[in-house]
């Protein structure tokens, strides 16, 4: 159980008490106002220090992780060294060459682009740099957190390493939990980003077939395209279907 949030002499440990039957009849009752012994209350003293814990464990990718590209896919994962209670504030800052494609959404609700390994309440944008989830349970220290965001990342023009990293902060009721330090020291190589050359080649000859367009109903479709370069053994292709199709295109997973 976690404690009052706030310092005072002394606080009612349980403020109201009653028993009832299985009809939620109520048989005896007990309030904070009723006579209350020592022994029901709890005295809360300032605590000597407060020290916030840190993020860990960083990894991410982006796809493609050109320079100059916009509404890129991408993901970071990230481990916390103290307990987030449900309802927790976790605001992710971007490194330096990295910025938000959707800090223009609509009332900044990502929740049709964001999505998580842990449960969460809300998913926003908060600055070009930057978005914030509110936990919908409690997170305990030690798990890993990762995040998935499509169309959430826009690279920068120069192919070199950011000179800053992924971080958090983290609060419930305004208490601060997480809290990385803003220093060039603290950014390992995992939660720095460094974008790659800008794209050379082109396609050409695009064209996409579907057996059945209808609104709402399933088809198979065939793309056909040329690319100026060819392939090696390990590349991939990435098709990007519009926002107007389902979020996990239907029945192809």
């Amino acid at each position: 159980m976690m404690g009052p949030t706030a310092t005072s002499g002394q606080a009612d440990v349980v403020n109201a008490l009653f028993t009832a039957d299985e009809n939620d009849n109520k048989l005896n009752e007990w309030v904070a106002a009723d006579a209350c012994s020592a022994t029901a209350q709890v005295t809360v003293n300032a605590a000597s220090s407060s020290t916030a814990g840190v993020s860990s464990d960083w990894s991410h990718t982006v796809t493609p992780m050109n320079i100059d590209q916009t509404n890129a896919n991408g993901t970071f994962k990230f481990k916390v060294n103290q307990t987030l209670p449900k309802g927790s504030l976790i605001t992710v800052k971007y490194p330096s060459n990295l910025t938000n494609s959707l800090s223009n959404v609509s009332g900044n609700d990502l929740k049709d682009y964001c999505w998580s390994t842990q449960q969460y309440t809300k998913c926003e944008s908060v600055t070009a740099s930057s978005i914030k989830l509110t936990t919908a349970v409690d997170i305990t220290s030690s798990t890993s957190i990762e995040v998935w965001l499509d169309d959430g990342f826009s690279t920068s023009s120069t192919a070199a390493i950011s000179t800053t990293g992924f971080d958090i902060t983290a609060t419930w009721q305004g208490i601060s939990i997480i809290s990385d330090p803003d220093t060039a020291a603290s950014y390992t190589a995992g939660s720095q980003f460094t974008p790659t050359a800008a794209i050379g080649g082109s396609i050409t000859d695009d064209s996409v077939s579907m057996y059945a367009n209808n609104p709402g109903a399933s088809s198979d479709y065939t793309f056909s395209f040329k690319v100026t370069g060819g392939y090696t053994v390990g590349d991939k292709i990435m098709i990007k279907f519009p926002r107007e199709f389902d979020l996990f295109v239907g029945d192809a997973g």
